[in-house]
């Protein structure tokens, strides 16, 4: 083979190497796009999800209601207030501390519950107050109805990080919370109840709206939330977590653990004010509010609102109406986040039929856990990670990041486009010319110029032979090739190898 082919092929090798390993490790950091069964789309949200937890305090007043034709104020005392909790759930959805949930979660003005709790305590003060039964003091109060007006106001509303993400606790300090710093947009009250809240926190994980597709009926679709009946089961109430230096592990645990339901769309409905809700088989219990719901690609297509009393039917509204406030609040559309991209690489591993995807998911469960020392919740993957893949395996890691692929498709072009230059175009005239003396031309044009006409390329090596007749005289012999040459003791050709006629 003569220099140009040897030169050409190594080329086209370097090359097919260079597309051939990229397209190989593109395959291996495939996103976590691929999510569509509710296991893995639960597995990957789950960190996201957060526990709300509002303090709201308030007063009532009885206007005209003495004897003397005054107001008549609960509490008595001047500037006391009663204190009232309100729990539910939420969803982060952005890197930088943006939450999705309900409105009557974290504005009492749209809470008709937390209100009529304010009004219950000021009859239960009354009660005390006057040494009377709680129950005279509930009909004198409603003697009174109409005269009485109901003050609440958020105090403060705390956000909660779950057992999705900070693990099982070890103790009490473990807990992992953020006071809310404002309501960044939000309905106005009895109408569509979405709130977006802020806590002021970095790289967290985070759950996308669904925005590719619409919602049909009986769609198979998950809660994550923490409905109240679940903290019954704990022994514990949801005000333990105000104070967890106060409580216990298993308590906080038991109240920092989601619970995931599934259920079925089984209507679509428009609300008079035009908010769409979904029509969901039960799915949550109170306490679930502001939860999202999730489609198995993982993607929230709305959040919990209201439920019946049965709990048969749950009422979602719908991420189309979501969307507004997100836009409103300017959370960006596409979030990206290095937490969730680590995230993402390592549940990609873990779930792989790849030979190799536990030794690659541990040493992902690892950086995780190295890069985020409170993202306990990792511990059993890790753990499952380390003893399967105990044994050997050819590729280690976590596979290459996108720009260490870069870099070495990079090297690899460069080091094949070297071997066009240095070699090909180096040792070769300047385009190619045909044998005789022909014009100068590219080589697609010779394969055009004659079809019928087979045309023989001059050697790269050597000059193409001069018909002039001021041509010098050979006094040497020929190759086969037809190469002089002047060494007449030669036997092989010094230019091309082959043997002297």
């Amino acid at each position: 083979m003569n220099t140009f082919n040897k030169a050409r092929n190594s080329f086209f090798s370097l090359l097919s190497v260079a597309l051939l390993f990229g397209l190989t490790i593109s395959l291996h950091s495939a996103p976590m796009a691929g999510v569509h069964d509710t296991r893995t789309a639960v597995q990957y949200d789950s960190p996201a999800v957060v526990r709300i937890i509002s303090e709201i305090t308030g007063s009532v007043v009885c206007y005209s209601c003495s004897s003397s034709g005054g107001n008549v104020y609960f509490p008595a005392q001047a500037n006391n207030y009663y204190y009232t909790y309100v729990s539910g759930s939420g969803a982060i959805i952005s890197p930088d501390g943006y939450i999705l949930t309900a409105d009557h979660v974290v504005d009492a003005t749209n809470n008709i519950e937390a209100q009529n709790a304010i009004l219950q305590l000021a009859e239960q003060d009354y009660a005390t107050t006057n040494n009377i039964s709680l129950a005279e003091a509930q009909a004198q109060f409603q003697q009174y109805a109409s005269d009485m007006v109901v003050t609440a106001q958020v105090s403060k509303t705390m956000v909660y990080m779950s057992t999705s993400y900070i693990g099982q606790l070890q103790n009490t300090a473990q807990v992992v919370s953020y006071q809310a710093t404002r309501i960044v947009a939000n309905s106005t009250p009895d109408k569509q109840d979405v709130a977006i809240i802020k806590i002021e926190a970095s790289d967290l994980p985070f759950i996308t709206l669904n925005t590719t597709s619409t919602p049909n009926i009986q769609d198979q679709v998950t809660a994550i939330a923490f409905p109240g009946d679940a903290d019954y089961a704990t022994s514990g109430s949801f005000i333990d977590l105000l104070t967890p230096a106060n409580s216990d592990v298993n308590t906080l645990s038991g109240l920092l653990s989601p619970s995931v339901n599934s259920g079925q769309i089984s209507s679509e409905k428009t609300q008079s004010d035009g908010t769409l809700i979904y029509e969901v088989t039960g799915i949550s219990a109170p306490g679930s509010s502001g939860g999202p719901v999730i489609n198995t690609s993982g993607a929230i297509i709305g959040f919990v609102d209201a439920g019946t009393d049965t709990q048969r039917l749950t009422y979602l509204i719908a991420s189309s109406i979501v969307k507004e406030y997100v836009q409103q609040a300017g959370v960006a559309a596409q979030p990206s986040g290095a937490f969730m991209s680590a995230w993402d690489q390592a549940l990609n591993d873990y779930n792989s039929a790849n030979q190799c995807h536990w030794q690659a998911a541990k040493t992902d469960l690892q950086n995780l856990k190295l890069q985020y020392p409170t993202f306990n919740a990792i511990q059993p993957l890790l753990q499952t990670a380390t003893t399967n893949g105990s044994g050997s395996c050819s590729v280690s890691g976590g596979g290459p990041s996108v720009g260490l692929v870069a870099l070495i498709i990079l090297a690899l072009g460069s080091a094949a486009a070297g071997v066009y230059y240095f070699v090909i175009r180096k040792n070769s005239p300047s385009g190619f010319r045909l044998a005789g003396g022909g014009t100068s031309t590219t080589a697609q044009q010779i394969v055009n110029s004659a079809p019928n006409s087979p045309q023989i390329l001059a050697d790269s090596s050597v000059a193409a032979p001069n018909d002039s007749d001021n041509a010098p005289t050979d006094t040497g012999k020929h190759c086969a090739n037809g190469h002089l040459v002047q060494d007449q003791s030669a036997k092989f050709c010094p230019s091309c190898g082959a043997p002297i006629a």
